[in-house]
């Protein structure tokens, strides 16, 4: 067959054709030499700004130009991608595009209701969540503790009295510490924030072979702040949660604070091959392992603990010292392996189990948005993917869940 005949028959120009015979390349095959970032650099963008924007987070288009200015520095060019950088990636990768942010008023919607739970448990069930290991989900959150504690319990006295005063820490500072814990039961170290300026030495007992893996901050409130939440990302979760196999991807899931959504903080997410799963709004105390089984059981060990102290000794004022050798036996008591474990399959987390959450007792049937979710909207996802635009579109997706996940 002759070339005109042959370019007829297969509909395309007799020049484009001639051209392939001949070896010449296509416009983008030319173009790769001076592409500032490699095919698999741009695949791997595009897959985890997909992923991360079906799990709730989508990234920003100025958030995405810097990710790929990074990598494009790393590749020899200094300068980063250009201006018109982003046009051309959108055109290379069509399906992704550009979409409204709608923000969701939290107060609208009960977060521990039936219907949104299992719009929850469908962002677990996307094919590239349900490839993540056991060992590589992870579950991260703060808790705040009082040096002292206020609580008033039930005690022995006379009949003739109403109630009886205890002996009590006084010390009402407040510190926030960070805590981490794995499916497989991992948990990770400890950072402690201290309210103030600077980390004092002061703060700290003579002996410190107990703390030598905690971590320690401060900020102005005691609470933690976009620098420190990705300090902890950085020196603590990364390097602390590393596979055996680097391609392999982590889950964080986390509560929805604002300190986390950072472009630094997304940006190490990128580069290390993390994604970040929020829980919904006001639906912690049944979704998250460390709520569920783990402070619970690590406040009650505190006061406990600190009560024991200051019955048997003469000062009653509790500072950062005592502070600290307290929580730490604390700690070791509740942040176990076997609670950490516990929390992860009483949330359904792991195991996966949507009907392990739905028999919460917390669980409400008060109907909730569906677009609280921010399930995926690709038309290239299956039917199950799909964002629904009603409650009734969302009924029919919740009946295509497979049979595995109830």
């Amino acid at each position: 067959m002759s070339v005109n005949k042959a370019a007829e028959a297969n509909g395309i120009n007799r020049s484009t054709l001639q051209g392939r015979i001949k070896g010449s390349t296509t416009p983008r095959e030319a173009q790769k030499p001076r592409q500032k970032l490699s095919d698999i650099q741009e695949k791997h963008l595009r897959d985890w700004i997909i992923i991360q924007a079906d799990l709730g987070c989508p990234v920003s288009h100025q958030q995405v130009r810097e990710f790929a200015s990074k990598i494009a520095v790393r590749n020899g060019f200094p300068e980063g991608v250009g201006k018109n950088w982003l046009q051309g990636f959108l055109g290379r990768n069509p399906d992704i595009r550009t979409l409204k942010g709608k923000k969701i008023d939290s107060d609208r919607y009960q977060g521990a209701s039936s219907e949104l739970i299992k719009a929850f448990f469908m962002l677990l069930m996307m094919p590239a969540i349900r490839l993540v290991k056991q060992g590589n989900r992870y579950n991260v959150d703060e808790v705040g503790m009082m040096e002292g504690i206020g609580m008033n319990g039930l005690f022995l006295g006379h009949q003739s009295k109403k109630s009886v005063l205890i002996r009590q820490p006084g010390s009402r500072a407040w510190i926030t510490i960070l805590e981490c814990i794995s499916a497989t039961g991992k948990v990770l170290r400890p950072t402690v924030i201290f309210k103030g300026k600077t980390v004092q030495q002061q703060h700290f007992p003579e002996d410190l072979d107990f703390l030598d893996d905690w971590e320690f901050a401060c900020s102005d409130k005691g609470w933690t702040s976009n620098k420190l939440a990705l300090v902890w990302l950085r020196k603590v979760f990364i390097p602390s949660t590393q596979p055996e196999n680097p391609k392999e991807p982590r889950l964080l899931i986390l509560d929805g604070h604002g300190s986390h959504v950072t472009e630094e903080f997304l940006w190490e997410c990128y580069d290390n091959n993390i994604y970040l799963l929020f829980l919904p709004a006001h639906a912690s105390h049944v979704l998250q392992p460390l709520d569920v089984a783990v402070f619970g059981p690590l406040k009650r060990a505190y006061r406990r603990l600190l009560l024991d102290l200051v019955s048997v000794a003469d000062d009653s004022h509790v500072g950062k010292i005592t502070f600290l050798y307290t929580y730490d036996k604390a700690r070791r008591e509740a942040i176990t392996k076997s609670n950490a474990i516990a929390g992860f399959k009483a949330t359904g987390l792991w195991p996966v189990n949507l009907a392990k959450v739905l028999m919460n007792p917390m669980v409400t049937e008060t109907p909730s948005p569906a677009v609280t979710a921010n399930l995926p909207a690709k038309e290239q996802h299956s039917s199950l993917l799909k964002t629904p635009q009603s409650s009734i579109q969302l009924r029919r997706a919740l009946d295509l869940i497979p049979a595995s996940a109830t």
